[in-house]
């Protein structure tokens, strides 16, 4: 989507571009509620309770999003070819996965 509204150029203006309009509209209007509303959703609690989870993990979230994922993509949108892009970003999720799901889990391990 960010090649049809930028361009494909891989220009510091044009990333910029797409690195802003990922981190400022797309993850935080966007995908990151439509994730919470519809794990909700599907545990039957409902849209609205989905809305309010999002609204109470807003800050940690985007916070957490913001460390690493600007710079990923500024990388990734400047020095990687349009057609390995998905998997840079598929690689990236792992890792950040599996960072994630070590912290969360450091503490009952020990």
């Amino acid at each position: 989507v960010f090649d049809i509204w930028f361009g494909q150029a891989q220009d510091l203006h044009t990333v910029l571009k797409k690195v802003l309009a990922d981190a400022l509209f797309v993850s935080p209007l966007v995908a990151f509620p439509l994730f919470f509303t519809l794990r909700e959703a599907l545990n039957g609690k409902g849209l609205l309770s989905g809305l309010r989870c999002w609204k109470n993990a807003a800050v940690p979230t985007m916070r957490a999003y913001w460390l690493i994922w600007p710079l990923f993509h500024f990388l990734n949108f400047r020095f990687t070819p349009a057609c390995l892009r998905i998997a840079a970003v598929a690689m990236m999720s792992f890792f950040y996965l599996v960072l994630f799901s070590w912290q969360a889990n450091r503490s009952r391990v020990s």
